[in-house]
């Protein structure tokens, strides 16, 4: 088959993925498990070709490493392009292996700390609770409500296009807006620029710190400031994130799913 004419299949949102990269009574522990949640469990390879069959939709994916996958090239290099296919198609990826891996993989692929870790020791009924909170995040994720405050309406209108095949937008241009529209709207998230006149990103989030109805709404900076001094004097606000204005929206959503994950 051409690859052209691969074939992407589409599961509803109660179907779990799950990567062997070893076959043994621990995996076949976490199988029961997932069964007995009434999820439709797909094990799959963990050959890049298998996991891309799955990749249509956002779904819950465990990674079930082995304890000696750092001395096999081969499975390293699988591991490799499995997490940058899941996080790529969204895919909300639980990882299951030794404690004493755990350090040495992140070294190699630091976009899985944003992500679950499970011990194979660990409680099952733990990881069960999380496998289903989990999925109920990815079922309601498409009624989140988001806000964009931006004084460049172009930019705006690029952000809500980007978002708006995910989650409800609204737009405002400015701060004293975006306070006037929170006094009557309810909204999931905020994306703030990070510099504007009369009433900067700083002050707006200041502001909304401030104020008990809205202390508790993250907050992601977009910014068009890089480099390690600029980016440490965003994050000294403690903003829940920040954004490059350069960022594709791949990236722009990958985000937003780590700032989610972090919030439960």
């Amino acid at each position: 088959m051409d690859e052209e004419d691969e074939v992407v299949e589409c599961f509803p949102e109660q179907d779990i993925i799950v990567v062997a990269f070893q076959n043994n009574i621990f995996l076949n522990a976490v199988l029961r498990e997932m069964d007995q949640l009434d999820f439709v469990v797909h094990r799959v390879q963990q050959n890049v070709q298998d996991i891309k069959r799955y990749n249509a939709k956002p779904l819950v994916s465990i990674l079930h490493l082995h304890s000696k996958i750092l001395d096999n090239q081969l499975d390293m290099n699988n591991l490799v392009s499995a997490a940058q296919i899941l996080r790529q198609s969204r895919q909300s990826i639980i990882v299951i292996c030794e404690k004493f891996i755990h350090d040495a993989v992140l070294k190699t692929i630091p976009e899985l700390g944003n992500y679950p870790w499970f011990d194979k020791t660990a409680d099952m009924a733990q990881l069960r609770e999380y496998v289903s909170t989990e999925s109920m995040r990815i079922a309601t994720s498409a009624n989140r409500k988001a806000l964009v405050v931006d004084d460049d309406p172009a930019f705006a209108k690029m952000i809500r296009n980007n978002l708006m095949k995910y989650c409800k937008v609204s737009v405002v241009t400015s701060g004293e807006q975006a306070f006037t529209f929170l006094s009557k709207n309810s909204v999931d998230f905020i994306l703030l620029d990070y510099e504007m006149p009369e009433m900067s990103g700083q002050e707006v989030l200041q502001g909304l710190r401030a104020k008990p109805e809205t202390k508790n709404i993250p907050v992601i900076f977009l910014t068009g400031i890089d480099g390690k001094e600029a980016v440490t004097k965003v994050l000294r606000l403690k903003p829940d994130g920040y954004v490059l204005k350069s960022a594709s929206q791949e990236e722009l959503l990958l985000k937003l799913d780590d700032v989610f994950r972090t919030q439960k």
